[in-house]
């Protein structure tokens, strides 16, 4: 009886550490993605499809919001890697209204 309760223990164990270490494994793998293609790498054209300016009535109303600025380059960059076509205006935009969503300001 004991040792099939460590066996349950150690089975359960297992099974926690390969759920704690599978995000990390998944988030590295979106953070390394490259923005650039194989060409565009050579050519060191970025895919995005305007230059990356954000107007400053934008940036203060994200900081507004969220009030660190490590948190917000966190979001921006989280945002960018499921955009990366996309302007920097609109991704900034996009923060902008993805929080205030998950927080019912609308």
């Amino acid at each position: 009886m004991t040792s099939f309760l460590l066996a349950c223990l150690l089975l359960c164990a297992i099974y926690l550490l390969n759920c704690l270490q599978f995000p990390r494994k998944t988030q590295q793998k979106r953070l390394t993605k490259s923005r650039f293609t194989n060409s565009q790498a050579n050519s060191g054209v970025e895919r995005t499809a305007s230059p990356r300016r954000v107007s400053a009535a934008t940036q203060n109303q994200l900081y507004r919001l969220v009030h660190d600025q490590q948190a917000v380059e966190r979001l921006i960059e989280h945002t960018r890697s499921y955009n990366s076509g996309r302007s920097e205006q609109w991704i900034w935009e996009k923060v902008i209204h993805d929080l205030e969503r998950d927080r019912g300001y609308r």
